[in-house]
Order: structure tokens, then C-alpha cells, then sequence
């Protein structure tokens, strides 16, 4: 809290940003049956997703 007895909310737009990219990076990736669950999404992690996915599918 502050002076004025309020919070900040600063904070709530650094939450979006990673369920706006693991989305975007499944979309882009449905062909493949990607499916992401869990971040971070590296570059290593996108390709054994791929893996992954083309394996099972």
C-alpha cells in the first residue's frame, strides 16, 4: 500500500505476456499436433516440442 491506500498494479502485465506466446507458438504449431503445457519456450524447447509431437503423431 501506499500514501493513498491503494495497490499497484504494475505487476498484472507481466503475467500476460508468457499465455500470449505459449498461445501464439500453439497455433503456429497445430499442424505439427504441438501442444504447449509449460514454459519457458526457447528455441531448444520449440524443437522438442516438434519432436515430440511428430513422434506421437
Amino acid at each position: 500500500m501506499n500514501d493513498l491506500g491503494v495497490k499497484g498494479l504494475g505487476e498484472g502485465g507481466a503475467i500476460a505476456p508468457q499465455a500470449v506466446l505459449a498461445n501464439a507458438v500453439e497455433d503456429a504449431l497445430r499442424p505439427f499436433g504441438v501442444v504447449v503445457r509449460r514454459g519457458p519456450l526457447s528455441p531448444s524447447r520449440v524443437r522438442d516440442l516438434i519432436r515430440t509431437a511428430t513422434a506421437d503423431g
